[in-house]
């Protein structure tokens, strides 16, 4: 059974409890539009080619805007933080241009007047709130908070407040954080 029809028969059943047959094809409909709201939130937005580059453009530059943020979070920034932000350049394949741009938003990120709520606005905005990258863009910044290997309380308030800016529900948060967690350990394994 597709994804499709679940919001249909769930409330279909629960109209059909509470208020006998007619409660069920009410509640079918609203299952219905429970269904394609779900669709439109689980469905990449379709980009124009401008559009996407926009968006590539506004990713990197708050992913290495809020990377600085998080790294000050405890007060200092570490190698090990700065090593991750390198890393994530390479893997993106910045062009040197791109990279200097990058390496100018981390740095703007640590500072104390840092718009962290205006940055993620545009993400959200130039995304189309596609949880596919907003999901990437909080990996990303979970990855940084557990360069050092643990995270600090506010370093933790910091990303709490950037999933609830996102959007994003708190048990995709947990996913995501045992995933950085584990992709540190075994890093640390790795290298010993």
């Amino acid at each position: 059974m597709g994804l499709g029809w679940i919001g249909k028969i769930a409330v279909g059943i629960a109209g059909l409890a509470a208020s006998g047959p007619l409660g069920a094809v009410l509640g079918v409909a609203l299952g219905h539009v429970v269904d394609v709201l779900v669709a439109r939130w689980r469905r990449p937005a379709e980009l124009s080619e401008d559009e996407r580059i926009q968006l590539q453009r506004v990713f990197y530059l708050a992913a290495f805007g809020t990377m600085g943020y998080l790294a000050k979070a405890d007060g200092r920034v570490s190698r090990a933080e700065i090593e991750l932000a390198e890393a994530t350049m390479a893997r993106m394949k910045l062009t040197a241009e791109r990279r200097q741009e990058a390496i100018i938003q981390f740095r703007r990120g640590k500072e104390a007047d840092f718009d962290l709520n205006g940055t993620l606005s545009a993400l959200r905005q130039a995304s189309c709130g596609n949880r596919a990258v907003l999901e990437m863009f909080l990996h990303l910044q979970l990855q940084l908070a557990y360069a050092d290997g643990t995270l600090n309380p506010v370093t933790r308030e910091r990303l709490e407040h950037i999933r609830r800016a996102l959007g994003l529900p708190r048990m995709l948060f947990r996913r995501l954080e045992n995933l950085a967690q584990a992709r540190r350990q075994f890093a640390g394994t790795a290298d010993a």
